[in-house]
């Protein structure tokens, strides 16, 4: 959190659990992360409310966005192999999806540089 103190854009990437296929991507914004939003995370303390908590502290970006990166629901985790998971988390293809994702959630915000 405390990297963010000060920053005008933050840019979070996150594993989440859920009903999506793994390697689905989802990507929210601001108060939609404070608030909440329908984000399961792989965390014991979520993403939202740690972000709640900087918000109440007033330690929050202007700008505030993260990239989903779905890993599939946690009952499936024993089920499906670790090492098959990695692999289908760590493609090339995947990784392509979330530079272009990334590129194009900056490029928005050229006046920050």
């Amino acid at each position: 959190m405390q990297e963010m103190v000060g920053a005008r854009l933050a840019l979070l990437i996150d594993a989440m659990t859920g009903d999506l296929p793994p390697g689905s991507l989802q990507c929210f914004q601001g108060k939609e992360l404070i608030a909440g939003a329908p984000l399961l995370s792989s965390h014991a303390f979520d993403v939202s409310s740690a972000l709640a908590l900087g918000a109440a502290l007033d330690q929050l970006p202007k700008e505030l966005y993260m990239l989903g990166i779905a890993i599939g629901a946690a009952e499936d985790f024993s089920a499906q192999p670790m090492t098959e998971l990695a692999s289908d988390l760590t493609s090339p293809e995947l990784m392509a999806k979330i530079h272009r994702k990334i590129i194009r959630i900056i490029s928005r915000f050229r006046d920050l540089w």
